[in-house]
């Protein structure tokens, strides 16, 4: 998604940090990248600023099937 190769602790992490660059979020997606708790990638998911319910929509459809 920015170009570099990253390595991700589960699938959550990888979602929300794709939500979170989707976003514009660059500041959530580096937390999400240092944490290691699923719960806490989550939460700080849940709180991206810039992120709407139309692109919830596009996001789920575009990331979900990639990381299954």
């Amino acid at each position: 998604m920015d170009g570099s190769r990253r390595k991700f602790s589960c699938v959550e992490q990888y979602y929300m940090y794709s939500k979170a660059l989707s976003a514009g979020d660059k500041t959530a997606a580096e937390r999400i990248m240092s944490e290691r708790d699923p719960k806490k990638m989550k939460r700080i998911g849940m709180e991206l600023v810039g992120f709407s319910r139309e692109l919830l929509v596009f996001f789920s459809s575009k990331f979900s099937s990639p990381s299954c």
